[in-house]
């Protein structure tokens, strides 16, 4: 007798109520996911100062932590084979990240002088991830061979990124005393900005009740806005390329901001690269080893190629000018403007 009146009651509910609650069901999910991730930031910090690690794993660290709700939204998406979403997610993230880290920063901070050396090594790793992707979407490329290609490119940033300044000199002798030099001005301005306090065992097992927190809630966000997506009629490509890439990158436009009013634009763009690199490592090239990229779209070339070309004039200019300025801050926010528009007018 239950039965059927529950579901006389159900059929009776206004549509309305039902998104209602899926959309305050959305905003709470978003809400922890950015919360349990910021405050994951701070112990992955304390604990890196515990371990002793060098200020480059440390950025790392902190670049992982806070990616942690991109990526498993992301991930998300694509065990359900929703490629569209769960690419929009990893890569759409990254335009994002671009676009408030570079773009954003560079506008509110106005001119920041930055070593060109540091920019042309961060623009090397940033471009072939960009490229690898985009031969991906574009299915020239076998997943497995992605993967492949896409450690072997961050194989060497991250084991420089965890040896001390000392000993990189050692590795990289006189021939790349130059990019020393430059890693080592980003990793002073990384350790000048990062929580000084050291963890307790608290602080350990804090991390990995956080880290439970970030990946249910973003689970529940990634699927609550594909859902409110397909009962407003939402094309797949906004939902996951634009309205969560963008929620889920809210805490590095954040940092963004707090890095270029305190003129540190090398730990500005480390947080860009690594965050970028890690989107496509977590978020990307390893989940479509088991779901694919799907077959290619208008929606994912245009995500590639927003992301190739906003890399190529980012970092171009940073490399060009030796540091940031407002008018290339303007270009890259304009370039996103693009994204936005297309992104609207494909769906």
């Amino acid at each position: 007798m239950a039965g059927p009146v529950l579901t006389a009651l159900d059929s009776a509910r206004p549509a309305w109520v039902d998104g209602g609650v899926a959309l305050l069901v959305f905003v709470v999910a978003v809400s922890v996911s950015l919360g349990a991730s910021a405050a994951f930031v701070v112990r992955v910090e304390r604990i890196a100062r515990r371990l002793r690690l060098t200020p480059g794993a440390l950025g790392l660290l902190v670049a992982l932590g806070a990616d942690a709700p991109e990526i498993t939204a992301s991930v998300s998406a694509l065990a359900r084979h929703d490629h569209t979403v769960g690419i929009g997610v990893a890569i759409g993230s990254n335009v994002f990240n671009l676009a408030s880290l570079i773009g954003f920063a560079a506008v509110v901070a106005g001119r920041l002088d930055l070593d060109r050396r540091l920019a042309l090594v961060e623009l090397v790793p940033s471009l072939a991830l960009a490229l690898l992707a985009g031969a991906a979407l574009d299915q020239l490329v076998a997943p497995a061979l992605v993967l492949a290609l896409v450690v072997v490119v961050l194989a060497p940033v991250v084991a420089l990124a965890f040896v001390s300044d000392t000993r990189r000199r050692v590795v990289l002798g006189r021939a790349g005393a130059a990019i020393e030099e430059a890693l080592s001005e980003e990793e002073r301005e990384i350790a000048a900005v990062v929580d000084q306090g050291r963890a307790t065992k608290r602080d350990v097992l804090e991390a990995f009740g956080l880290v439970l927190a970030v990946v249910v809630a973003s689970t529940v966000m990634e699927q609550r806005a594909t859902s409110l997506g397909a009962r407003w009629h939402l094309p797949a490509l906004l939902v996951g390329g634009v309205v969560l890439a963008a929620v889920t990158s809210i805490p590095n436009a954040i940092g963004a901001y707090y890095l270029a009013r305190r003129k540190r634009p090398g730990a500005l763009l480390a947080e860009a690269s690594n965050s970028n690199a890690f989107n496509v490592l977590f978020g990307f090239a390893l989940p479509a080893l088991v779901a694919g990229y799907g077959a290619p779209s208008s929606a994912s070339r245009l995500i590639a190629a927003s992301y190739l070309v906003l890399v190529v004039v980012a970092y171009g200019a940073i490399a060009w000018q030796a540091g940031l300025r407002r008018s290339t801050g303007w270009v890259v926010l304009a370039g996103y403007g693009v994204f936005l528009a297309l992104a609207v007018a494909l769906g």
